[in-house]
């Protein structure tokens, strides 16, 4: 009759181990679902952050041409208007005619 108990017992016990092994199974393939999704946005956190290093290389580089190209245009418009000066100096002094006054290629081959 012990014996008999005995098996009963370890029957019981043997079917709680079989029922913990099936939800540390399920847990284990949770886990192993969460790590894939771990490892893809690593992968792509990876991604963003050389987009990232890339984009702001060409903004740097954009800068730095917008910039030089500003200074160039700021050269440009001080000698339009240090000719748009001389024009009216020399309009005041020689009276120029209307009509070359009206076309900045005359002027300048008048003078």
């Amino acid at each position: 009759m012990a014996n008999a108990q005995f098996k009963i017992d370890l029957l019981e016990q043997n079917s709680k181990l079989v029922a913990e092994i099936s939800e540390l199974k399920k847990k284990y393939t949770e886990v192993e679902a969460k790590n894939v999704k771990l490892r893809l946005v690593m992968e792509e956190n990876t991604d963003l952050k050389t987009r990232l290093e890339v984009l702001e290389k060409k903004n740097k580089t954009d800068t730095t041409i917008l910039i030089a190209e500003n200074v160039e245009l700021k050269d440009r418009v001080t000698k339009l208007e240090q000719n748009q000066i001389q024009i009216i100096t020399l309009t005041n002094r020689k009276h120029l005619p209307q009509k070359i006054l009206c076309h900045p290629q005359l002027v300048q081959n008048y003078l």
